[in-house]
């Protein structure tokens, strides 16, 4: 993905929520992220969001995660 500028932050609110490589639960996981972590969200194709954690990037399921502007 090209480098964007930050669109905000989110909480993860699933367990151990995997950062995939890709938008689709097929795709490779690059790590996994634990409940109540932060994330910097990227972009936001629809149903996915682009997010960097502990300097690593990649796609999770926006059911997942509540974004800091959904209060």
């Amino acid at each position: 993905m090209p480098s964007e500028p930050e669109k905000g932050t989110a909480v993860v609110t699933g367990k151990n929520l995997a950062l995939r490589q890709g938008p689709g639960t097929d795709k490779s996981i690059i790590t996994r992220i634990p409940t109540g972590k932060t994330v910097k969200l990227m972009e936001l194709p629809d149903g996915w969001s682009y997010v960097e954690y502990n300097g690593k990037c990649g796609f999770v399921m926006d059911q997942y995660i509540q974004r800091s502007d959904e209060t």
